[in-house]
């Protein structure tokens, strides 16, 4: 019993702490179609969001990408499913989680060839100006919404359970794979 107290405990205080809103200063676009200086970190890009704009803008971006090893095996096994499926990407460019979690997937799904992969920038509140966010009750970053003919298969938030290739191929293959934040 002490041991499920103290995860409780953790993951408690993982929720306050991942990704939460703070009070910093850093400045949001509306969108990523304005000009980003690469050497300005402080900017969070706000909107619908464009690759591109984030290996230029952002170091942790390709930091990231180069560094993780996919899985290529389970990939293998995932790539089947994508088949007529949409990813919508919902990020905070200021969320460690987000930059940890967003370059690792997106190198997974370049190993499988996939690119139909939606990307949107949300400020620390979780939130956009076109609400971009509220159709799909994003309430942490980042969230990887799964789609297939415009209907939600499932979602990973904030972290997988195991990997993100594992966890993908739990959504594809199995009943039971829920969120961390799922009831």
């Amino acid at each position: 019993m002490r041991g499920f107290k103290y995860i409780i405990v953790v993951l408690v205080v993982l929720q306050l702490v991942a990704c939460g809103t703070s009070n910093s200063t850093k400045t949001t676009l509306p969108t990523s179609s304005a000009v980003v200086d690469v050497n300005d970190a402080s900017v969070n890009l706000i909107g619908v969001i464009h690759r591109e704009d984030l290996e230029s803008a952002y170091p942790w971006f390709s930091e990231g990408y180069n560094n993780y090893s996919v899985d290529t095996k389970t990939m293998e096994a995932v790539k089947p499913y994508l088949e007529g499926v949409t990813v919508k990407v919902y990020m905070g460019t200021w969320c460690s989680d987000s930059q940890r979690e967003v370059p690792n997937f997106f190198k997974i799904m370049d190993s499988v060839d996939f690119h139909n992969i939606q990307v949107f920038g949300l400020d620390e509140d979780k939130t956009s100006p076109d609400g971009l966010e509220k159709d799909y009750n994003v309430l942490n970053v980042p969230t990887f919404v799964f789609l297939k003919d415009g209907k939600e298969i499932n979602r990973m938030v904030e972290f997988p359970w195991d990997t993100l290739e594992k966890d993908m191929l739990a959504i594809f293959t199995t009943e039971d794979y829920k969120d961390p934040y799922k009831e």
